[in-house]
């Protein structure tokens, strides 16, 4: 009996002493999520009624510059656009001038451009934007099937 007992006061102790979900009916608007209680923009929104979508200050003409290990000087106009699948979807036109585009996602001013594989490359990598200079740093890895080769880049608007 005695264990009896312990079992059930140590569920309830656990049961309610954890919080139960400080977010449990909180409502918040379109594009809004609640976190610890608190309703914040979700990813791909920003603004106070999170009604911006982060995607668009990025999107542009940009001069592209920078060094390869496996080549030397970079110089390109490159487009970002606006991704179709998700709100904090950019796509990077003619990467490095090799006629493909590629995928990257933002969060805060961070960009995570996940491994992707096309017909000749398989590309990965990450950014940071500087919202007061409208320039974006890029560090690319990408493999052509051949070898490993990394990139600095320097997108300015």
């Amino acid at each position: 009996m005695k264990i009896y007992f312990f079992f059930l006061l140590a569920f309830l102790t656990m049961t309610y002493s954890c919080d139960r979900g400080s977010c449990g009916s909180i409502q918040c608007p379109q594009n809004m999520a609640c976190y610890n209680g608190q309703c914040s923009c979700v990813p791909g929104f920003e603004g106070t009624n999170c009604d911006v979508v982060t995607a668009k200050k990025y999107t542009g003409i940009y001069k592209v510059f920078g060094n390869c290990i496996a080549f030397d000087y970079i110089s390109q106009i490159s487009y970002i656009e606006q991704g179709v699948n998700a709100a904090n979807e950019i796509t990077l036109t003619n990467f490095l001038n090799l006629g493909i585009d590629i995928k990257g996602y933002i969060d805060g001013t961070s960009i995570t451009i996940p491994s992707q594989y096309t017909t000749s490359y398989d590309i990965s990598g990450s950014g940071f934007y500087n919202p007061n200079n409208t320039q974006i740093d890029f560090k690319i890895t990408y493999y052509d099937f051949t070898a490993i080769k990394t990139c600095d880049l320097k997108y300015v608007k």
